[in-house]
C-alpha cells in the first residue's frame, strides 16, 4: 500500500508573480498550513500569485476553499490567482467544481495577463458556481 504523500510547499518570489510550489496532499489537515502560506504572501504586499499544483496528489473540499479564499482577496486588492501544471487528477477535481482555467470568473474579463514561460501555464478564472 502506497502511503500519503506528505503535504509541502515552497515559495520563489524572484518572479513576477511569485510562485508557491505545491506537493503532496491538499486536506482537512494540510489546508491550514495551504492559507497560512498564502496569506502571508498576500501581506507581503502581493496582489499576484501563481500556484503550481503539478506535484499534488490529492485536494480535498478545503484546498478548494483555501484557493477560492485567497482568489477573493487578491481580488479584493485588484490581483489574481494563477494556478499552473495541475495533474490529471487535480485538474479534474478543478473541472468538476467549475474551478478550471477554462471557466469565465464571473463574467468579467482578466485583470491582467500574465505572461506564460512555459506551455502549460494556465489561468484560473473560476467559474460563477464556484462563489454561491
Amino acid at each position: 500500500m502506497k502511503l500519503p504523500a506528505a503535504f509541502g510547499y515552497s515559495i520563489s518570489d524572484v518572479t513576477d508573480p511569485p510562485v508557491m510550489t505545491v506537493r503532496g496532499e491538499v486536506d482537512l489537515a494540510s489546508a491550514p498550513k495551504l492559507a497560512a502560506a498564502m496569506t502571508e504572501l498576500i501581506d507581503r504586499g502581493y496582489s499576484h500569485v501563481a500556484v503550481d499544483l503539478g506535484a499534488v496528489e490529492f485536494i480535498d473540499s478545503s484546498g478548494l476553499g483555501v484557493l477560492v479564499g485567497s482568489l477573493r482577496r487578491l481580488r479584493e486588492q485588484d490581483g489574481d490567482l494563477v494556478l499552473r501544471a495541475a495533474s490529471p487528477a487535480v485538474a479534474r477535481i478543478l473541472e468538476l467544481t467549475g474551478l478550471d482555467a477554462g471557466s469565465p470568473a464571473s463574467g468579467r474579463p482578466p485583470r491582467r495577463a500574465v505572461q506564460a514561460e512555459r506551455p502549460w501555464v494556465r489561468r484560473w478564472r473560476p467559474s460563477h458556481h464556484a462563489f454561491h
